[in-house]
């Protein structure tokens, strides 16, 4: 219960928190205990599908392995963005750039993003607004105060009368570098030749016996819970009134019931 309740205020945090409808969303479940967790918390929140990628025990590490280079930078500042000159934020992203093309040298082509943490005076908190690419300009600085009122709003809810005065507290520059094309193959499915085909699982205090699967016993067609689907690298429950598919690309998702 207490693990359930540690991760639901996380996924809260990330939804709700932030002005996010979680029904509107899948959760992806990853890592070698998500898989057990993600149904039951996926009920609490009103979502419907869970999906599971492959190999996701090892999920974070292959993200590592096969993420793209990235160079961040970030320059503090404390000005009011309806009123600064746009050749002094030009400025601050010109010396970012120069030191990223520094410390990227020899990374080949890379990205460019620009963004920048702004906040109504008096918060203790900012949001981080994207800006678009090109020269800044007194047009680039109106569609940021704008884009920043609409986030605002989105987030929380409200958004400041007309003029409301408004901080720019920093920029931040990233150089994203190109994805790795490598193809990753998942490996060979556990062997459940040693296992039990059946286990005792406790739902809602109910002790039923589960039939244990592996993922490629999974079709397209689709199988109804309960159902557990052992992997080397994790486990997925399929709790009762939930149903569980696998799509071409290996992918589990878990689906509840409409009935």
């Amino acid at each position: 219960m207490l693990a359930n309740a540690t991760m639901m205020r996380a996924l809260r945090a990330v939804s709700s928190e932030r002005g996010r409808d979680p029904r509107e969303f899948a959760l992806m479940a990853y890592g070698g205990a998500g898989p057990v967790y993600a149904a039951g918390l996926a009920t609490a929140l009103g979502i419907s599908t869970v999906l599971v990628p492959p190999m996701a025990g090892f999920f974070s590490a292959v993200g590592l392995l096969y993420a793209r280079p990235e160079f961040h930078d970030v320059r503090t500042c404390q000005v009011d963005p309806r009123t600064v000159s746009p050749q002094t934020i030009q400025a601050l992203f010109d010396e970012m750039q120069a030191s990223i093309e520094r410390s990227a040298r020899g990374n080949g082509r890379v990205e460019w993003l620009r963004s920048a943490d702004i906040r109504y005076r008096g918060q203790s908190w900012e949001i981080e607004v994207q800006l678009a690419r090109g020269p800044i300009t007194p047009v680039t600085m109106e569609s940021l105060v704008t884009g920043f009122e609409d986030e605002h709003e989105l987030l929380y809810g409200v958004r400041g009368e007309s003029g409301s005065p408004i901080e720019l507290r920093a920029v931040r520059l990233a150089a994203i570098g190109v994805t790795p094309t490598q193809q990753l193959t998942p490996p060979a499915a556990a062997s459940l030749q040693d296992r039990p085909r059946e286990r005792a699982v406790h739902f809602d205090g109910t002790k039923v016996g589960v039939a244990v699967v592996k993922r490629l016993d999974v079709g397209p067609q689709g199988r109804s819970g309960p159902l557990l689907i052992d992997e080397y690298d994790t486990t997925v429950v399929v709790p009762p009134g939930w149903s569980v598919r696998r799509d071409d690309e290996l992918h589990t998702l878990i689906l509840e019931s409409e009935d």
